[in-house]
């Protein structure tokens, strides 16, 4: 049976990232393969059935981590372990890049994310300017390195090539994974009544949903003036904003300029943030630079229609109906106007709830985990 080895940057039981889907979907691998499992950071040492071995690194300065990892790796591949998937971590990437000139390695490195989006001007500072440029270096360098550079969805591979210039015959197509027994819409037991009532949200108004940081790169500069434009179009609509803000000037003009429609929510942990999209009654997505959004997935399972910019894969994990909620970035104006639509429509949200139910299930782990056997596990070349 073929060893590999997946590189993990976190993962804590009550982590709010995406990194919290990851043990179903290892374990769901590891049916098919010894599969090993390094997790560079960690709280504890995760259970995770149908793996070979699951490693956390001790918490460490930079080159006590980079050592230690080195060290690991050299064991599993003494052990036989010669394929190494490296989830997103950069430096992990970076340093298998370079032990593989010396040791008999096939690095695999998963990124998607339109990292040119996340360049910052001069002027606003030389040392963030210069650890951009030094991270866009090391991107590059890991692409061109790597035995496969893997991304998704499609429409990434062809911005990795214009943009950084990979080589699309070493590029593979890996899909993000859902859970889809349990990002499921609410069931007749549990209605959204009851949902929100535990949840302390208005039984009264239109729920729109906002789920992720906060942040520049993530449309977070447009929720107040989203909130805004719906209040205008929308009276009865409140915008719920779930997640860890890291603009802070976004939650003082709420309350300086008294924007009673919008709800900071704050960080929730992934496994309860199933409740908010089971209330919601819209999902939005305002990210001026995305890749392969699971926000989006755990939306589309909760059968939550969606209103989102034209970024990153977005196109290609909506269905066709749902092509028309996807609009230009920053054209906040069409977007609170799509919004708003799906309040005048509640038909038309039953037809779009309805499509992305379907069009999600090619990302249940599952499928996806099959994907990952077919196209890493047992690649040959």
């Amino acid at each position: 049976m073929t060893s590999i080895c997946y590189i993990v940057p976190s993962y804590t039981p009550s982590e709010a990232s995406h990194m919290a889907h990851l043990p179903r979907f290892l374990s769901e691998v590891g049916k098919y393969c010894d599969l090993h499992v390094i997790f560079q950071r960690g709280k504890g040492l995760p259970e995770i059935p149908n793996v070979r071995s699951v490693y956390v690194q001790r918490p460490g300065n930079h080159f006590q981590c980079t050592a230690e990892l080195i060290s690991v790796v050299y064991h599993l591949r003494r052990q036989g372990c010669k394929k190494f998937f490296v989830r997103i971590s950069a430096s992990a990437a970076f340093e298998l890049n370079l032990l593989s000139r010396f040791l008999d390695l096939q690095v695999y490195h998963w990124v998607s994310g339109q990292g040119k989006g996340l360049k910052p001007p001069w002027r606003e500072g030389l040392r963030r300017r210069m650890y951009y440029e030094l991270s866009d270096w090391v991107l590059r360098t890991n692409i061109r390195l790597a035995h496969r550079f893997v991304t998704g969805p499609e429409n990434m591979v062809n911005y990795f090539a214009k943009e950084y210039g990979a080589d699309l015959k070493k590029t593979i197509v890996l899909y993000n994974d859902i859970n889809t027994e349990v990002f499921k819409p609410p069931h007749a037991s549990n209605s959204k009544e009851h949902l929100r009532q535990g949840l302390g949200l208005p039984l009264d108004r239109s729920i729109v949903l906002f789920v992720g940081r906060v942040s520049p790169y993530k449309g977070g500069h447009y929720l107040i003036p989203i909130a805004n434009l719906l209040q205008q179009l929308s009276p009865e609509a409140l915008l719920v904003v779930v997640g860890d803000v890291h603009i802070p000037s976004v939650v003082h003009a709420a309350h300086r300029d008294h924007v009673c429609n919008v709800l900071f929510v704050g960080p929730v942990p992934n496994f309860r943030v199933l409740k908010y999209y089971q209330a919601a009654d819209v999902f939005i997505m305002p990210s001026d630079s995305e890749g392969f959004p699971r926000v989006l997935l755990e939306a589309m399972t909760c059968g939550l229609p969606v209103v989102t910019f034209d970024a990153g894969g977005v196109r290609d994990i909506l269905g066709p109906k749902q092509q028309e909620f996807v609009v230009p970035r920053r054209d906040l104006e069409a977007f609170v106007s799509r919004t708003a639509k799906l309040f005048r429509q509640p038909e038309l949200c039953q037809t779009l709830a309805e499509e992305n139910l379907r069009e999600v299930q090619r990302f249940s782990t599952e499928r996806v985990a099959q994907m990952f056997v077919e196209r890493i596990v047992e690649a040959t070349a």
